[in-house]
């Protein structure tokens, strides 16, 4: 967002845009139980639904194997799923089984990520001193490190949204498809700025050549969206009344017009 305000900070703008505010008045209490009311069940007979539906499926995934049901998280189809997917999350410093199952069980809501983590570990007590010593000697045994912990914190904050909020999505848009779409692209968007976050860490972890490399071509790669990206809005908005006759843009005057 920032880098597209630079980009586009030089464009005047006149906004002649004038809204008529009505009179407020304070409304009454039967009014605002009967809106209050109307949202409520609005919520429990859109959303809830799906956020029941979504809460079953979880759990059946974290709970049931192909024994059957299971108290160990680490024999059940989450864990099978998680095994799976690991070369997917490898390239960003999360390839660990016990934690793409944590973040798995993290589509329920975020804050299931860190007590899955404790449970696929043993460890029973993760809010006491004792608890978060055994589970950093865990993580550590695995190699797990601050690198990983940085990764795992911004894959996150940045991957797919909770149940409630994907239930909202299908709410309003009324199509799967968007919460579909949504899904998708907030996992590659929290791929990609992981991925960032964890070769420019290994340059400053290893300052080996692997981890300049993967920097380099980093950095090539964002540079040249951003140059793509601001490219086609120029293109798209024009040239604000100074064409240049550019070749490819759907501006350009023809041969009999006056530049």
């Amino acid at each position: 967002a920032f880098v597209m305000h630079l980009l586009d900070r030089g464009k005047q703008r006149e906004n002649s845009l004038l809204i008529e505010l009505p009179e407020f008045k304070a409304p009454s209490a039967r009014t605002i139980a009967i809106y209050v009311w109307e949202k409520v069940k609005d919520y429990l007979t859109k959303a809830g639904t799906t956020i029941f539906v979504a809460s079953i499926i979880m759990w059946v995934l974290l709970n049931f194997g192909l024994s059957g049901y299971s108290q160990d998280m680490g024999n059940t189809f989450g864990s099978l799923i998680g095994r799976c997917i690991v070369p997917f999350f490898t390239p960003i410093g999360l390839g660990f089984w016990q934690i793409v199952v944590a973040l798995i069980a993290g589509i329920s809501a975020k804050e299931v990520v860190v007590s899955s983590t404790a449970v696929l570990f043993g460890v029973s007590s993760i809010t006491s001193t004792e608890g978060m010593a055994s589970l950093m000697s865990a993580l550590s045994a695995i190699g797990f490190g601050p690198l990983n912990a940085y990764c795992l914190m911004t894959f996150s904050l940045l991957y797919v949204p909770c149940a409630a909020t994907l239930a909202t999505i299908k709410k309003e848009t009324g199509s799967w498809k968007w919460v579909g779409l949504t899904a998708v692209f907030q996992i590659a968007v929290a791929w990609v700025i992981t991925f960032a976050v964890y070769h420019i860490g290994l340059l400053f972890v290893w300052g080996g050549a692997m981890g300049t490399v993967f920097t380099a071509l980093l950095l090539a790669l964002l540079a040249a969206a951003v140059y793509f990206a601001g490219r086609s809005i120029r293109r798209r908005k024009g040239c604000g009344g100074h064409c240049a006759g550019c070749s490819g843009c759907p501006n350009r005057p023809s041969q009999g017009e006056k530049r």
